[in-house]
């Protein structure tokens, strides 16, 4: 029997079929739209969206598995008789299913959240969207980042927005003959003078070692999370006016640790 006899010889099941997928799509919308409504206000952008968007997948991979059971179709034996296709099918489903778990866990859990600057791997950007199988990262070159919710959930995150304070530090060479002292209080004052530096902890500047040059010096300042890239981006430059004030022979400073203080 071809397509075509077979279609004609079942044509009220095909309609009864295609009533069933249309009427699951019209449905799991209105449902999906009255929980974004109900939802709105009361919980995060990112977990409605996703608790909808759930919810209307589903409804509507039901209507099709009701429209296929009209229609005689055992889902089950199509697999089975696929047999390769099958195994791709069901390693796909498991990799989708891992994805979504792993994108409701993120959501419970909040690790991030859209907005938020996070570094995994080698990815360094601002969160731009969180959806059910996938997170989407913008680097700051402006590259837009696909990462399944599998690989972020089981990766160690660093969140760059979540910390109440954030500690820059950078280093620079002196003379042996230089007065440490001095150079140490220019330079606090010089950093405590800047709005996005941080009273407590204050900001520290002290002898680290000795090199071939001279006296390594280390300057250490702490910023709220939000402003941590303007300090990351003006901390040489402090430096470099205040030893230039002072008339100091100098190496340039290089920046070398970022490191994080949580918020408790």
């Amino acid at each position: 029997m071809t397509f075509i006899e077979w279609a004609i010889a079942n044509t009220e099941g095909l309609v009864v079929s295609a009533v069933i997928i249309v009427a699951a799509v019209l449905v799991s919308r209105l449902i999906s739209t009255l929980i974004r409504r109900k939802m709105h206000g009361s919980y995060s952008d990112n977990l409605t969206k996703i608790t909808s968007r759930f919810v209307y997948y589903i409804g509507v991979i039901m209507g099709l598995a009701l429209a296929a059971g009209n229609l005689g179709i055992n889902l089950g034996s199509v697999l089975v008789a696929g047999g390769f296709l099958g195994i791709v099918l069901g390693l796909a489903a498991q990799s989708s299913v891992s994805n979504l778990i792993a994108g409701l866990l993120l959501i419970i859990d909040k690790p991030f959240k859209v907005g938020d600057s996070i570094a995994y791997g080698d990815v360094v950007g601002n969160i731009l969207d969180i959806n059910l199988l996938s997170s989407t990262v913008v680097t700051w070159e402006g590259v837009n980042v696909r990462v399944p919710n599998s690989l972020l959930f089981n990766s160690n995150i660093q969140n760059y927005s979540n910390s109440a304070a954030r500690m820059i530090r950078t280093q620079f060479t002196i003379f042996d003959t230089e007065d440490i002292d001095r150079i140490c209080d220019a330079v606090n004052k010089k950093f405590s003078k800047q709005w996005y530096v941080l009273i407590e902890p204050e900001t520290a500047t002290f002898a680290l070692q000795f090199n071939d040059y001279g006296i390594v010096m280390e300057t250490r300042a702490w910023t709220p999370g939000a402003t941590w890239l303007r300090l990351y981006k003006e901390m040489p430059r402090l430096v470099t006016e205040t030893l230039r004030e002072l008339k100091v022979e100098f190496a340039s400073p290089k920046r070398i640790v970022v490191q994080e203080k949580p918020k408790k």
